[in-house]
């Protein structure tokens, strides 16, 4: 559990990835003002982020629960230094959705091997594990979305979609929304 109110993890999202690079643009810039030596020490870096944290009984993904992942200690056993994730497992924690109205696994329109997750396989993943919810940030919204009646909390913090940019603290049991200005 985290108890350092001054410490930030950076946990590691599908555009920490060379296929969402090259797609988006992050390839180009970086290439193009300080050269591929340096766009390939941020592929390095993105590659050796952690996938996953728990802050007080909460699991922090960027995108959500994966269909073969039983238990949060299985993340750490997944593999670092995967440029563009070829486990699974890790894809899906990077690419996954939650949708209330679905059961189980339902595929994503995202693409092939990524999954909308449905309410039932939370709770169950959440219950299994001992947690309080998923905090992620994969998702589109003005600031803030719950799903689950609460038990699944997208974190958006990127103005570019012209939303306001949300961030959420955590103290204690409390979970605290705040508007960036």
């Amino acid at each position: 559990m985290l108890q350092d109110p001054e410490k930030v993890i950076v946990l590691r999202g599908n555009h920490e990835s060379p296929m969402t690079n090259y797609y988006y643009g992050f390839y180009d810039e970086v290439s193009g003002s300080y050269g591929v030596e340096k766009y390939q020490d941020f592929v390095d870096l993105f590659s050796s982020m952690p996938y996953a944290a728990l802050v007080n009984d909460f699991l922090m993904v960027h995108g959500g629960i994966a269909r073969d992942l039983r238990s949060v200690e299985e993340i750490k056993s997944l593999p670092l230094h995967d440029r563009d994730p070829s486990n699974q497992v890790a894809l899906e924690i990077l690419w996954n959705d939650p949708r209330d109205m679905i059961s189980g696994f339902v595929p994503s329109a995202r693409g092939p091997g990524i999954f909308y997750f449905g309410y039932d396989v939370t709770l169950d993943f959440l219950e299994r594990n001992g947690l309080r919810g998923i905090i992620r940030g994969h998702e589109v919204a003005d600031g803030f979305r719950s799903d689950m009646e609460g038990r699944v909390i997208t974190v958006f913090s990127s103005r570019y979609h012209r939303m306001r940019a949300g961030v959420l603290r955590i103290w204690k049991k409390e979970i605290i929304k705040e508007w960036l200005p």
